[in-house]
């Protein structure tokens, strides 16, 4: 059997076979492969950018290069060269097999045959003979064509993005249908039409730390076939030199999974991620990740949506295509780790720090750790793109200068509604419901290059607090509102009719704090009621405000907007 063994070593260069191990960050800097009947190891060694980017894999067996591949990057973490050895023969690359990258879009510069939809989604592939791929309105690649536009390959996804058949042609003759069955989330179980085995035996797949399967065996412990793969999913074929068939190097095995456990469509020739579709070939994703998930100002590399694990294959992986996002309780700063899971966790600064010095050198540390996180209040319930939404809507709505808790505020008051309608919060958070931050134009100003750090932070430190707050003990920072206003509130505003309807109505400030415009409170002159609104709270330049029960008794009302339900 197989011994993996690896040296963690951050930023380091190889001088002579030996490590410099004073530049330590944890990044994989040799790995030595050996199994029995294997006579000598194949040793690999890597090294890095000073941003952590893989720039040359070099293997050996007994001094004799095996393979070796070497790349250059831009800022935005875009290949910018790419060098392949086998053995001494370089391998001359194209721009079919190494186009170049227009680095205002990340995307393949136009002119090399590949083209790209209005989404960002890669739609021609012109290396293999050319193909074409189609994508439903939900960004989903859902069909495959060959050079004469032709169908070879259908794809069906059920309400929550999942994968659950795909069809297979040949020569426009439908010839495999497989049906992927999901349980808790997971993927159970695959059923095929195509013709089983006419003596089916049951196999084991062995897999690497990054979850590449390895090694087949059978039922008895015995090695039936081995697989290697380069740095970015590329597979070492067997050479006769090297890896051969006497070794088991025959990838014959009919394995489905390849690099990191994607699975690997033949008809496309791309690896299935879940949530998009990886090209091993080009180390990159064929779509973009959801709009701006991860883009910060201060990393150039975070504005790339196509880029894999920031160029880093040896130490992360993204088995789904979706990450962790961490949101720091103290500054609002948003940290990434790219474990494969899509979801949001409130965490302090020391332990964001914990989890990426765990996800780096000790990932059962780390995936235990979390465990205790996603199990408490810190786990927002929530996936990156519902988080972003969310977040989006308060950024449009909150003052320029808002605090966290004017953010907290914020969403108090739509989670009150949502509690009293009987909906969500994400229902509530739509232009249907009166909210103008929930246009898709308002919302995507918190992605916007020129958008405000400081704000963003707040936002993000506000919306995850009062998630966690109000989990923990039922905290609501709104105080109980059902409304809120910025600076329209103060004084009559073009196209807001918020100071008229809701301070000249009759409002009443509960508490002198309140007051943030030195308005005073204003009686209704009705004598029925004094007032029709009363403030709750106040952050920033928002106030919140609910009906009082004066006005809801006197006017037959039951319901947060006045009415009788």
């Amino acid at each position: 059997m197989r011994q993996l063994k690896l040296v963690s070593c951050g930023s380091c260069r190889f001088a002579d076979g030996t490590v410099d191990a004073s530049k330590n960050t944890g990044n994989i800097a040799r790995q030595t492969l050996s199994f029995d009947g294997l006579p000598q190891p194949f040793v690999t060694g890597y090294e890095y950018d000073s941003l952590y980017r893989l720039v040359n894999a070099k293997e050996t067996q007994n001094g004799t290069r095996t393979w070796e591949q070497g790349f250059t990057y831009d800022r935005y973490g875009n290949r910018l060269s790419h060098d392949k050895f086998i053995g001494a023969s370089q391998i001359s690359q194209t721009n079919l097999t190494h186009p170049t990258i227009d680095a205002n879009t990340n995307r393949f510069t136009a002119g090399q045959g590949y083209a790209f939809d209005k989404n960002g989604n890669l739609v021609t592939d012109p290396a293999d003979s050319g193909r074409s791929f189609v994508f439903n309105g939900d960004n989903k690649q859902k069909e495959v064509r060959g050079p004469s536009n032709e169908l070879i390959g259908e794809y069906f996804y059920d309400g929550e993005g999942r994968r659950v058949k795909k069809h297979r042609y040949v020569g426009g003759v439908l010839t495999e249908v497989t049906v992927f069955v999901y349980s808790a989330g997971k993927l159970a179980a695959e059923y095929s039409t195509a013709p089983p085995e006419q003596n089916p035996t049951t196999k084991w797949t062995v897999t690497d730390q990054l979850g590449s399967p390895r090694v087949l065996v059978d039922s008895l412990g015995q090695v039936v076939s081995r697989r290697d793969f380069m740095p970015f999913g590329e597979e070492i074929f067997p050479d006769g030199v090297h890896r051969t068939t006497s070794l088991k190097y025959t990838y014959a095995d009919n394995v489905r999974q390849k690099f990191t456990g994607y699975e690997r469509d033949n008809e496309s020739g791309l690896d299935f991620a879940q949530a998009r579709y990886f090209a091993y070939n080009h180390g990159r994703f064929t779509s973009p990740d959801d709009f701006f998930n991860d883009s910060h100002v201060s990393n150039p590399q975070s504005w790339n949506l196509y880029a894999y694990v920031r160029n880093n294959p040896l130490s992360f992986i993204d088995p789904t295509g979706m990450m962790t996002d961490f949101i720091d309780v103290g500054t609002g700063e948003r940290k990434r780790i790219e474990d494969g899971k899509d979801q949001v966790i409130a965490a302090q600064s020391e332990d964001i720090k914990q989890f990426q010095k765990e996800f780096a050198s000790d990932r059962d540390a780390y995936n235990h750790r979390l465990g205790v996180f996603e199990s408490s209040a810190n786990n927002l319930h929530m996936t990156n793109a519902q988080f972003d939404n969310l977040a989006g809507v308060i950024y449009a709505e909150a003052s320029n200068n808002a605090p966290w808790t004017e953010a907290a505020g914020i969403h108090g008051v739509l989670r009150n509604r949502a509690a009293a309608d009987g909906t969500s919060v994400s229902d509530q958070a739509t232009v249907a419901n009166g909210i103008y931050g929930a246009g898709e134009a308002e919302k995507k100003k918190i992605s916007d290059p020129n958008a405000s750090t400081a704000k963003r932070n707040a936002v993000y430190k506000g919306l995850a607090l009062s998630i966690v707050a109000f989990a923990v003990n039922g905290s609501d920072l709104s105080g109980g509102a059902y409304f809120w206003h910025g600076t329209d509130f103060r004084r009559p505003t073009a196209g807001s009719t918020a100071h008229e309807s809701f301070y000249r109505s009759g409002f009443q400030f509960t508490s002198p704090s309140h007051d943030i415009w030195n308005l005073g409170s204003r009686r209704s002159g009705n004598s029925r009621y004094d007032y029709k609104y009363q403030s709750t709270a106040a952050f920033g330049q928002t106030t919140f405000m609910k009906l009082t029960e004066a006005w809801m008794k006197a006017n037959g009302a039951n319901t947060w907007r006045g009415t009788r339900r």
